[in-house]
C-alpha cells in the first residue's frame, strides 16, 4: 500500500474516521438482524458502532481511530418510544472507546416526527476534520442522496472516500460519487452487533471445501436440494453429530462453499440473506 500524496506532502499512514448516519444504520442493521434471527426481540439494543473500529484491513486503512454517530435521542420524558436513540443508549454509545454522538433533534408532532440537524452536523464535521488535516480516508455510512455534494466535497480536497452500504436502499449517485462502495451482507451487520450477542447467536461456519459432496455420504444425509444461478446446486445434509450443512459445489473458484450450524433455520436464513436470496428447497431425490 502506498502513500498518499496530498498538496505535494507524503502521509506514511492512512487514518480514517468512520462518520455513521445512525438512522440508516438502525434501519438496515434492525432489518438484517431480524431476518436472521426473527424471534429475537429490540434487535436495535444490541448495535455497537465501536466495532467498526476493528475493519481496518476490510477498508484498507492502517488506523480506523474515530466513529462519528450521528442520530437523534429521544427525550427522557417521551411518552412513546420513537424513531432514535433512547437516552440509556445513547451514553452507552459515548462510553465505547473511540465512540462519539452527536445528538440531532426531533422535530414535529405525530407518530412519525422527523430527524432535524442530523445530516448537516455531519457534513460539517467531516469537512472541519478533512481541512484539518485530521484523516486521508473518511467512511460514510449512509445511503441518501443528499450526501452526495459532502462527498463530492471531500474527494475534490483529496480525502479518499469510502461508502459503506447496502445495494438495495443506497443512491446510486452517492455510490458514484465515492471512491469505492463496500456492499454490506448479512455476515457485516452480525459483525456490528454486541460481542455478547455475537458469541450466543453465532452465524454458521463459512468454510471452502475441495470436497465433493459424494465424499460426503459416509456421515451426512442428504435432505433438501435447490438449483441456483448457473447451474449450480446446493445441498442441505445432516449428518449424525447432530449438526447441518448447506454443500454447495463450484460456488467458490477454490472450491465448493460450506456452511454448518446445528440450527437448520438459520442456515438457510442465513445462505438466503447472504448469498442467494431467491433459493427454493424441495426434497431430496432419492440417491442424489
Amino acid at each position: 500500500m502506498g502513500p498518499i500524496v496530498r498538496h505535494g506532502a507524503a502521509l506514511a499512514t492512512r487514518i480514517a474516521y468512520i462518520f455513521v448516519d445512525g438512522g440508516y444504520v438502525r434501519r438496515r442493521f434492525c432489518e438484517a438482524i431480524r431476518v436472521l434471527f426473527p424471534d429475537l426481540q429490540k434487535p436495535v439494543e444490541y448495535l455497537d458502532p465501536s466495532a467498526l473500529l476493528e475493519w481496518k484491513d476490510r477498508l484498507g486503512v492502517h488506523e480506523c481511530r474515530r466513529v462519528f454517530y450521528y442520530d437523534c435521542v429521544w427525550k427522557s420524558d417521551a411518552a412513546t418510544p420513537c424513531d432514535g436513540l433512547s437516552p440509556a443508549q445513547a451514553k452507552c454509545f459515548e462510553a465505547m472507546h473511540g465512540v462519539h454522538v452527536a445528538a440531532g433533534r426531533l422535530a414535529g408532532k405525530g407518530e412519525e416526527p422527523r430527524q432535524k440537524g442530523v445530516d448537516v452536523q455531519l457534513a460539517v464535521d467531516t469537512l472541519s476534520h478533512s481541512y484539518l488535516r485530521n484523516i486521508t480516508d473518511a467512511v460514510l455510512m449512509a445511503g441518501d442522496s443528499d450526501f452526495t455534494p459532502l462527498v463530492e466535497a471531500l474527494v475534490r480536497q483529496g480525502v479518499f472516500v469510502t461508502l459503506l452500504c447496502e445495494a438495495r436502499h443506497t443512491a446510486s449517485d452517492l455510490r458514484r460519487a465515492a471512491d469505492v462502495a463496500v456492499l454490506l451482507r448479512a455476515s457485516d451487520w452480525h459483525k456490528m452487533a454486541l460481542g455478547s450477542f455475537r458469541s450466543e447467536n453465532p452465524l454458521p461456519h463459512m468454510a471452502v471445501s475441495t470436497r465433493r459432496v459424494e465424499d460426503l455420504m459416509s456421515s451426512w444425509q442428504l435432505e433438501l436440494a435447490a438449483n441456483l444461478d448457473g447451474g449450480r446446486t446446493a445441498h442441505l445434509l445432516h449428518g449424525e453429530s447432530g449438526e447441518f450443512q448447506i454443500f454447495v459445489p463450484g460456488y467458490d473458484p477454490a472450491g465448493a462453499l460450506q456452511l454448518i450450524s446445528r440450527d437448520p433455520g438459520l442456515l438457510k436464513r442465513f445462505f438466503a440473506a447472504q448469498f442467494e436470496p431467491n433459493t427454493r428447497w424441495e426434497p431430496a431425490a432419492p440417491g442424489g
